[in-house]
């Protein structure tokens, strides 16, 4: 199914049609019929559905109009002849399949006549087609094609590229001349990004005279034949860079004298002979990057005769030294750059003949000393890049002759002080001497740099900053002095610096700060951060900083001891990572969008810290102590329905989740637009007030009864005689007991767990919901113990040495959902027992000693659907038939019979419950104390002795004991 959209121009009709696949034949054609108008055309095919396609004939035949055409992503094996029949008035051709995602076998073939009847096609694109050979031949229909591009195939030698020294036919072009098959008006060339491994002489190519761009780069070519580009007379711009060249031939180049631009870097080249380059007098660009160029190979004659380049790239070779005439004929060079050699040596006068030269690179290199006539005849250069040197000497003019000078890059080295030299550079704009080894400067150090607005001096050895030691430098906009020593900076160090914005002084020693920046009026960005600051407020910073950084210290209190809020500024501060313990209003200015304060010791938040931060954005609190916090401690100023709430970051908090953080799991729920959006709800944990099995849990896996608070005692509303001792209604928590309540009291827990008690405590409240009395040791629970408690949910008796329940016991405990009896010593269940428990949910009846369980037993427990009886005495199972709620049974390590009928009775029933069994493995039979395994799944004891259930293994069982020795 094809979808088709129309975009009109003042002129043209422009339609873009997506489609599964170009089919034919049995298919779904094409309908181009629509299209018959356009001027461009765009048939774009799924990219995900590697589904193949097929130009059908004549698909085309009716877009006489039609200027350019684009295939994409179509999964085509061969273009047919005459394929663009009918597209008389193309100008432009793209055609890209993709090919090699469908797969490396799946290549693009072309006919000698594929291109057949367009004379006015000027642009041909054929990239990323898996294309390994195109046929002789291929181009001669194409007699004003101007731009072949067919980057991205996989076209491994030169004499497959479609072009042969036979003529095409009804050509009135003698072959003497040199004529070729095709391309004859050919401009631009681009075979990047392919398999070709050398350039032969006389490959077709070769021959297109008009051809100005050949694109060579990202191939296999080691080879380049002497002639290979002697007939390419109009040849203005050769890139061959990223191949695999080792040398050169002397005469490469010779026929090729109207060169603009040669890039052969990311090559191998260890040397350039002589002669290569001197005919190319037009020669603007020459890069020879990434290469293996020596000094021994670079000498006097190399550049001979380039009296236009402008850009020389020598990066990344392995020169050593620079002669005095190396450069002596390029006068219009301006651009040099030689970073990443091992450069230890350049001679006097190297640079004389540069007199244009405007940026010099000699980053990476092994210099030691500038020397006063190093760079002499540089009198126009704006960028000198010197960093990741050795320099540890600059003598005291040797930037007198580059005046001009507003860049100077003299990091990484091994400068001891600020070099006297850069007084000379009154033009300078930006100083960086950053990573080296200065440890102070005096008050002159800068004189003359009255331009300067950028100085870096991150990572030096500096020690105090006094008055006068940035004077003068009027125009200083940025400064950088992280990373040094020092401990004090002197109050009005920077008041000359009347323009200064942005000031670095992380990771040094400060622990005083006051005085010294509020004054700046211009500072608009200041970074404070890991240094040793105990103290701060914020009538320490000027009125009009935007952003500050002061997190890694250790500030106890973000202060504003005037109040200060509408003066302030600020909107980003960073505050992380000290050992701030509280915030409030004062401590947040009301300008603030984004706020970091996470890895403190914040325990506590006031009521509306953020309502006046009307431009509140993002606010992170994560990994602080806050326990409890309160709803209202994190309302912000009402928000807009077109614009999105704040953001605020809680996790690794230890939230104390109690019956008054409830509304924390819902905080992102509420509408009304005064809170925040936790985007960390998820990471946040919680540290339970009453959880047995977890007291670390997730805030997601809570639900709103979870929220609980401890208690004593508790008036409800309508009891009225709390004040009276003896008040029934009042619920009282019983002695050594531990109570829990939620917000609205729906669930109310009493925990008398592990007490050793032998009977019930007294006044256990009425509306209890979770009874724990496990872990004592009651021996019976008789009728009346738990009259009235028609709200439990959950009953607690595992462990507490329980024999007997009375009949009746439970009875009024109609809304029991769960009730554990594991570990204890019950014998029997009669029947009676739950009968009127038909909401139960969940019985635990494991690692008692049951014998016998009444048929009737389980019968009123309609809503079960966890019971688990594994590791009792049970020789008969009981009655469980007709249980549809029943989701989870353990049978396991019980004394089944080994009688056959009582075996099949046990395997049919596992059988069809064997989604619901979850020991099934661990069940086996008893037979004269003989442990038999037994293979129930799959089995239904179809014999007559039932032996096909028996495992043919056996084992003695020593004692009763073996068999409540647990299920674990």
């Amino acid at each position: 199914q094809q979808q088709c959209n129309w975009q009109y121009g003042l002129t043209t009709m422009d339609i873009r049609c997506s489609v599964r696949a170009l089919e034919s034949g049995t298919g779904t054609p094409l309908d181009l019929q629509v299209a018959e108008a356009a001027g461009r055309l765009d048939l774009q095919c799924s990219q995900e559905l590697l589904h193949a396609s097929e130009l059908a004939p004549g698909l085309f035949r009716q877009l006489q109009k039609l200027s350019e055409l684009r295939i994409d992503a179509c999964k085509l094996q061969r273009v047919p002849p005459n394929a663009f029949e009918g597209l008389m008035s193309l100008k432009r051709l793209t055609l890209e399949s993709h090919n090699a995602v469908w797969g490396p076998g799946k290549t693009l073939e072309l006919h000698g006549q594929s291109f057949q009847g367009l004379k006015e096609l000027s642009e041909l694109h054929l990239g990323d087609n898996n294309i390994r050979q195109l046929p002789e031949g291929v181009w001669c229909s194409m007699p004003s094609l101007q731009l072949l591009n067919l980057t991205q195939n996989r076209i491994r030698s030169a004499e497959f590229l479609g072009f042969s020294e036979k003529l095409c036919a009804g050509s009135a072009l003698s072959n003497a001349n040199g004529a070729v098959s095709g391309g004859s008006e050919l401009q631009t060339l681009d075979v990047s990004f392919n398999e070709l491994r050398s350039l032969p002489d006389a490959w077709g190519a070769s021959r297109l005279r008009r051809l100005q761009t050949l694109s060579l780069q990202h191939n296999n070519i080691s080879t380049l034949a002497p002639n290979a580009l002697a007939g390419l007379s109009s040849l203005r711009v050769l890139n061959i860079s990223y191949n695999h060249l080792v040398s050169l031939p002397s005469e490469a180049f010779a026929g090729n004298k109207e060169l603009r631009e040669l890039h052969l870097q990311g090559n191998d080249l260890y040397e350039l002979p002589k002669g290569l380059l001197h005919r190319l007098e037009q020669l603007l660009v020459l890069d020879l990057s990434g290469n293996q160029l020596t000094s021994h190979h670079v000498d006097n004659s190399t550049f001979a005769g380039l009296i236009r380049l402008i850009v020389l790239n020598l990066s990344n070779n392995a020169l050593t030294r620079i002669g005095s005439k190396t450069f002596k004929e390029l006068y219009f060079l301006q651009i040099l750059d030689m970073r990443n050699n091992s450069i230890g040596h350049i001679e006097e006068g190297a640079f004389l003949p540069l007199y244009n030269l405007h940026t010099l690179n000699l980053a990476e290199n092994r210099l030691h000393t500038l020397d006063n006539r190093i760079f002499n005849g540089l009198y126009v250069l704006t960028k000198l890049t010197l960093n990741n040197n050795l320099v540890s000497i600059v003598e005291s003019q040797a930037f007198r002759n580059c005046s001009d000078l507003k860049e100077l890059d003299l990091s990484s080295n091994q400068l001891t002080e600020v070099p006297e030299a850069v007084q000379d550079l009154s033009m300078l704009k930006t100083l960086d001497l950053g990573e080296n080894q200065i440890s102070e400067f005096k008050n002159n150090t800068f004189r003359n740099l009255n331009q300067l607005t950028g100085l870096r001096l991150i990572d030096n050895r500096i020690g105090n900053i006094t008055v006068g030691m940035f004077q003068d430098l009027p125009r200083l906009s940025v400064l950088n002095l992280a990373k040094n020593r020092i401990q004090s900076i002197e109050r009005g160090a920077f008041d000359k610096n009347t323009e200064i914005e942005a000031i670095r002084l992380d990771k040094n020693f400060l622990t005083d700060i006051n005085g010294i920046f509020a004054t700046l009026a211009s500072l608009l960005w200041l970074n404070l951060s890991e240094n040793h600051l105990v103290w701060f407020d914020y009538a320490f910073i000027p009125s009009n900083l935007k952003w500050l950084d002061i997190h890694g210290n250790y500030i106890e209190a973000l202060g504003n001891y005037y109040k200060l809020q509408e003066e302030i500024r600020v909107t980003t501060l960073d505050a992380s990572h000290n050992r701030i313990t509280e915030i409030g209003a004062m401590s947040v200015p009301n300008s603030i969008e984004l706020l970091f304060i996470n890895n403190n010791i914040i325990g506590q938040i006031q009521a509306n810290t953020f309502v006046d931060k009307t431009r509140l954005a993002r606010v992170d609190l994560y990994a602080n102590v806050l326990s409890k916090i309160s709803l209202n401690a994190l309302r912000v100023a009402p928000v807009s329905a077109e614009k999105p709430v704040p953001e605020f970051y809680l996790g690794g908090n230890p939230f104390e989740c109690d019956c008054s953080m409830e509304w924390l799991q819902r905080i992102n729920n509420l509408t009304t637009r005064q809170h925040p959006h936790v985007v960390d709800l998820g990471n946040i944990e919680c540290l339970m007030p009453h959880s047995r099995s977890a007291p670390l849990r997730p805030l997601a896996s809570l639900s709103a009864s979870d929220f609980v608070c401890k208690y004593e005692s508790h008036c409800p509303p309508t009891c009225h005689c709390c004040e009276y001792e003896q008040c029934e209604c009042e619920v009282i928590c019983p002695g050594n007991c531990s109570c829990f309540h939620d917000a609205t009291w729906a669930t109310n827990i009493v925990d008398c767990g592990r007490q050793d008690l032998a009977a019930l405590p007294n006044r256990i409240p009425q509306d209890v919901s979770d009874l724990y009395l496990d872990g004592n040791n009651m021996p019976e629970l008789e009728v009346g113990h738990l009259t009235g408690r028609r709200n439990l949910r959950a009953l607690y008796l595992n462990a507490s040495n329980l024999m007997t329940l009375q009949n009746g016991s439970l009875a009024q405990l109609v809304n029991l959902r769960v009730l554990h009896l594991e570990n204890n010593k019950l014998t029997a269940l009669e029947g009676t027992e739950f009968r009127s428990l038909g909401l139960l949910r969940e019985l635990y009846l494991h690692n008692n000693m049951l014998t016998h369980i009444s048929n009737a037993t389980f019968e009123p427990l309609v809503s079960l659907e966890v019971l688990r009886l594994d590791n009792n005495r049970l020789s008969s199972l009981p009655h469980l038939q007709y249980r549809h709620s029943l989701q989870g049974l353990t049978l396991g390590r019980n004394a089944w019979s080994c009688r056959c009928q009582q075996l099949r009775e046990l395997a049919q029933f596992v059988s069809d419950n064997a989604m619901v069994v979850r020991d099934a493995h661990d069940i086996y039979c008893l037979d004269a104390g003989i442990k038999r395994e037994l293979e129930l799944i799959g089995n239904l004891a179809n014999g007559p002795d039932c032996s096909d259930l028996l495992d043919a293994s056996a084992s003695n069982i020593s004692s009763s004991q073996d068999l409540a020795g647990g299920y674990r």
